[in-house]
């Protein structure tokens, strides 16, 4: 038997049931701040708005699938990092990993007049937050 969930235009679903066992995935947002050695990572989950899961790996494809291949087994995942001298390698390896990329332009991320302190850390954080509120 067909389960199939009726829901109203304009209203909100959390999980579409089209089959018997329904598949929910949560999405993750990634913000990324390349250095030629690190990578400082930045995740938010859906519906976070300040907590961040923030790791620093190496700036290697080795690590880049390591830690991404443990997300994406887990959730749909979202990253974005700023457009910059390195490239689109860490693009291809992650698109061809299932993992939707964003790059970013600096100077059209939405930032606060007053905030001139410029760390990997908050770029990080910043452009997970940007990401899940979809302004990038």
């Amino acid at each position: 038997m067909d389960r199939t969930r009726i829901v109203p235009l304009g209203a909100s679903t959390s999980a579409t049931y089209n089959t018997k066992e329904a598949q929910v995935r949560s999405v993750q947002y990634v913000g990324m701040d390349v250095d030629k050695q690190k990578i400082v990572l930045a995740r938010l989950g859906a519906g976070q708005d300040a907590r961040a899961v923030e790791q620093v790996i190496a700036n290697t494809p080795r690590a880049v699938k390591k830690y991404f291949s443990a997300l994406v087994s887990a959730a749909e995942v979202h990253a974005t990092y700023e457009a910059g001298c390195f490239g689109f390698g860490l693009y291809r390896q992650l698109s061809a990993m299932g993992v939707t990329v964003v790059l970013a332009a600096p100077g059209l991320i939405p930032r606060k007049p007053a905030d001139r302190v410029k760390t990997d850390r908050r770029d990080a954080h910043s452009l997970a937050l940007v990401n899940s509120r979809f302004l990038v």
